[in-house]
């Protein structure tokens, strides 16, 4: 970017005082679990959620990925996994797996839920941590007839 001239010389040099080299997250495998269960408490006291971890293949899942979006992506999985969770344990289906690193549009959908099971869980969800449907819809940004024919519609 310095010789392109789309960074300041002066400002780099300023910055590079020390260099730190990370490895990528692929690289260092026995830093994955212990990040992911770290993301997991902290979202799941972020949302409200009772998890006790993940399920075996799940861990399976995560060891088994490249990680090319890194530590980011690891926290992104995590919490998605977090708020998607069904039951008290976070499965494999919720997380990226080792077959994802393939090119190719399947690869990025492999595992994801369905938009109508993303809101059912969400709903779900909503409704566990507001002590009324009015409250829930208000969350949601529905009306309360709204939500009771969603709830219909889910067996909610």
């Amino acid at each position: 970017a310095v010789e392109d001239g789309a960074f300041r010389e002066d400002l780099f040099y300023r910055l590079n005082v020390i260099p730190i080299e990370i490895p990528p997250l692929r690289d260092r495998k026995e830093d994955i679990e212990p990040l992911a269960q770290q993301f997991l408490q902290f979202f799941a006291a972020k949302y409200g959620r009772r998890l006790s971890g993940f399920t075996d293949a799940a861990i399976r899942a995560i060891q088994s990925y490249a990680w090319p979006g890194n530590v980011r992506e690891l926290l992104n999985a995590v919490e998605r996994a977090v708020i998607m969770a069904p039951s008290d344990k976070i499965g494999a289906t919720l997380l990226p797996s080792g077959h994802a690193t393939s090119s190719g549009p399947s690869s990025i959908t492999d595992g994801l839920p369905s938009m109508e099971e993303m809101e059912r869980r969400y709903i779900e969800h909503v409704l566990e941590v507001t002590d009324s449907i009015e409250k829930a819809a208000e969350v949601l940004d529905v009306a309360p007839s709204t939500l009771w024919r969603r709830r219909r519609k889910y067996g909610i």
